[in-house]
Formats: C-alpha cells, sequence, structure tokens
C-alpha cells in the first residue's frame, strides 16, 4: 500500500489481479460492491479504512491489533527500530496478526452461470460478449484464533434450493451452524433469503480432528468443491490450520480446555 497525498495505491493480489486506486474522500468498491475501501485525511494524516456491506463501522486497516491505535505524523509511517519495529509497526497492521496466529482469512468462490443470478447475490458481466456471468458463490472465512470455519454468501434461491443440489439442501438444513442471511430473493410462489451460511466449530484438536469434526469437514470440502473451489483445496487449508496450533500449542505452559467442536445437532 501506498499512501499519497491525494490517492492511495493498494495491492492485494489475493482480491484483485490489478492495483486499486483509492482517491481521497472517495469510496472504492468492487464492480459486484462486495467489498468497499475509502481514503480520508485527518489533518497531515492519510487514512485508509474499509466499510463494510451493511454501512457499519468503519475501521482503519493500519491499525495495529494490540493498542488499536497510531499516532499519525506525516503521510507515511517510518520503519523505526529496524526489523523488529518493521514487523510490528507495517507487517502486523497489515495483516492484522493477533500474536502467532493471524486473523481471519478469507477466500471468494467463484463460478460462471450462464444466467444472472437475483439481487443480493454478487455477480459480473463477462466481457467477451458470451452473456455469461462471473458469480460470487461464497466467501470462505477461516478464524485460526477461534478454530471455526464459516462460509457465507452462499445462493439460496438460485443454487442451494435448486434439485440437483438437494444433497447439500438435505445436510445443511439440520445442522447448528447453518442459518439464514439477509436479503431476499423471488423463489417458487413466494420469496426465500438471498443467501445463507454455515459455520463449522473445529474444536480444540492436539493430534487431530475428532471423527465428529473430520466428518463434517469432508462435508464442508464437498460444499466449497460443488461452489467452485479447487478438488480438496479446503482440506489442504484445514490441515495447515492443524499444523499451525500444534506449533502454537508446544509453546504454552498449559494445554487449552479441549471442547469437541462440530456441529451437534445434525441427522444424517
Amino acid at each position: 500500500m501506498l499512501r499519497l497525498w491525494d490517492q492511495c495505491i493498494v495491492l492485494d493480489p489475493v482480491a484483485h489481479g490489478y492495483a486499486i486506486k483509492v482517491r481521497l474522500g472517495h469510496i472504492w468498491a468492487t464492480p459486484s460492491s462486495t467489498f468497499r475501501l475509502a481514503y480520508f485525511a485527518q489533518n497531515d494524516a492519510r487514512l485508509l479504512v474499509e466499510y463494510g456491506m451493511d454501512d457499519g463501522e468503519a475501521y482503519n486497516v493500519l491499525q495495529h491489533p494490540e493498542s488499536r491505535e497510531f499516532n499519525y505524523n506525516d503521510p507515511f509511517l517510518p520503519i523505526k527500530n529496524g526489523i523488529k519495529g518493521a514487523i510490528e509497526n507495517l507487517a502486523w497492521p497489515s495483516d492484522r496478526y493477533l500474536g502467532r496466529l493471524p486473523s481471519r482469512r478469507c477466500v471468494w468462490l467463484q463460478q460462471i452461470w450462464d444466467e444472472k443470478p437475483s439481487e443480493g447475490v454478487g455477480c459480473l458481466a463477462m466481457k467477451d460478449d458470451s452473456g455469461r456471468y462471473v458469480v460470487e458463490t461464497g466467501r470462505l472465512f477461516i478464524d485460526l484464533i477461534e478454530r471455526e470455519v464459516t462460509l457465507e454468501d452462499i445462493p439460496y434461491g438460485d443454487w442451494l434450493a435448486r434439485p440437483e443440489n438437494k444433497y447439500f439442501m438435505r445436510r445443511l438444513r439440520n445442522r447448528n451452524g447453518f442459518s439464514l442471511q439477509t436479503g431476499t430473493c423471488a423463489y417458487r410462489a413466494g420469496e426465500a433469503p438471498a443467501t445463507v451460511e454455515y459455520t463449522l466449530d473445529l474444536g480444540t484438536p492436539v493430534d487431530g480432528f475428532s471423527k465428529r469434526v473430520s466428518e463434517s469437514l469432508h462435508f464442508f470440502n464437498e460444499l466449497c468443491e460443488a461452489l467452485g473451489m479447487p478438488e480438496g483445496e479446503f482440506l489442504r487449508m484445514t490441515d495447515v490450520m492443524l499444523e499451525a496450533w500444534k506449533e502454537v500449542d508446544k509453546d504454552q505452559k498449559k494445554a487449552p480446555k479441549r471442547k469437541r467442536g462440530g456441529d451437534a445437532g445434525y441427522r444424517p
């Protein structure tokens, strides 16, 4: 990120394949309006903030995860105290690390559809004159701190409620982590939620996930694959999470209190 006097240049190769220019005093949004940034001035300081889609509270994306504040003397953050200072003042704020573990990470799931989805489902018309759309079929949030994974913005009427997806509907609707999200879409003779979400508590594994969690993880992986994620990618992510927790737990003098995790209440 490069904070200039009248604009901010943001490079986020995970979310976008190009540089983002956010003009001072303006809000920048993705074409599908699922991600918004704003650049503000406060005396001689320049602040980049991220806005939620519900017009909720904005937060400074350069905020330190522990102190939650910065003292700005000019538009640029100086590197002080050598490598340690650079990590604490630049690397941690930009990635929002909490201790040895990063905070929530997000992966966008996308597919190409022949038809435009209902309002409330993010999409972008392809520029090849094919009439098809790049559709945001879900957002996967991985939380290493809370030890849970959440798949949000799953299209309901446009995907989950279709007859060909009744396998996922049947297995999702009885799970405790399954819930409806805001927004509505036309469905059959009435209205239905535009999107739904599914959260899975991973518990506090020591040597591996419990049988209950492992079964739920494999279903979660099936769901991610059906929504556009490469085969087996989600399970590879959870393997990395497990290895990270093992390393952190080694450094703790007292083992964490174990909880079972999973989505109790599910009936196959």
